[in-house]
């Protein structure tokens, strides 16, 4: 980071402020990454002071959440992780990384209940697509005059691909072959539904 994360949070109330805009979006996945929310919800709701926030919260079943994130660190630039399921995952169920209240607990205690938004990221529950049940929750019925990218952009990959992929990561190589070798093995690889389910 370049700035310390208060000086980020004013930036952004600056240009809140200075805004023609009533209502603003603040995403990101780091958001879900957060170790210890009981420690930085209250940071937040004291950087936000002042606004009225309303915090929307997606739930994945747990098995889906853990073969997600698992997949992910498979195939991420970051991880490049050459352990099985169970190696990665164990360690998340240990300290309670599965749990959904260890999110909606801390957020509800420094935004207040009536400030979350529960939603299941589950394609029989959504109103279309995820991008459409977002915007129903600000009651905006159709996504028409908005640009939505039409393809899937964080494809979940089959469990043989997978496998290649974890063997793949023992080869020490540049980020760029990685990338173009990864790009090669996606076309190939048939996707299954077991990692597949967006």
């Amino acid at each position: 980071l370049e700035m310390e994360p208060a000086e980020y949070w004013a930036a952004m109330l600056r240009e809140m402020n200075t805004s023609d805009h009533e209502a603003f979006v603040v995403s990101s996945e780091e958001f879900g990454v957060v170790l210890d929310l009981h420690l930085t919800a209250p940071l937040l709701a004291r950087h936000l002071e002042g606004v009225e926030v309303y915090i929307v919260v997606y739930f994945r079943r747990q098995d889906e959440f853990l073969q997600s994130v698992y997949n992910q660190a498979v195939k991420g630039e970051e991880d490049r992780f050459t352990g099985s399921f169970w190696d990665y995952v164990n360690p998340i169920l240990e300290v309670g990384g599965a749990d959904c209240m260890k999110v909606v607990s801390p957020l509800a205690e420094a935004f207040g209940e009536d400030r979350i938004i529960v939603r299941v990221y589950e394609k029989e529950q959504l109103k279309a697509t995820i991008f459409d049940d977002f915007l129903s929750v600000f009651g905006v019925e159709s996504g028409d005059g908005f640009t939505q990218i039409e393809r899937v952009q964080n494809p979940r990959l089959s469990p043989e691909l997978l496998s290649v992929i974890r063997k793949m990561n023992r080869i020490p190589m540049a980020a760029t072959v990685r990338h173009r070798l990864l790009g090669m093995l996606i076309e190939r690889y048939p996707r299954t539904r077991t990692f597949f389910s967006h």
